[in-house]
């Protein structure tokens, strides 16, 4: 799944990804949409971003 979803960023796609590993995330996304109780409490890109940094905003910290 990870190919197809590199694949398809190289096609200049828009490909909506929803996952629990921050390194994947991370790895193929642009941008991160955080969504916490049906609201949106963050949107970033994540260029240079780490997975503990990315996990930290998750968690509200």
């Amino acid at each position: 799944m990870l190919e197809l979803v590199r694949r398809l960023k190289g096609e200049g796609r828009t490909v909506i990804l929803i996952s629990h590993s921050m390194r994947d995330v991370i790895a193929l996304a642009d941008r991160a949409i955080i969504l916490s109780g049906g609201y949106k409490v963050a949107d970033l890109p994540l260029a240079g971003i780490t997975a503990d940094q990315l996990s930290q905003k998750i968690m509200g910290s």
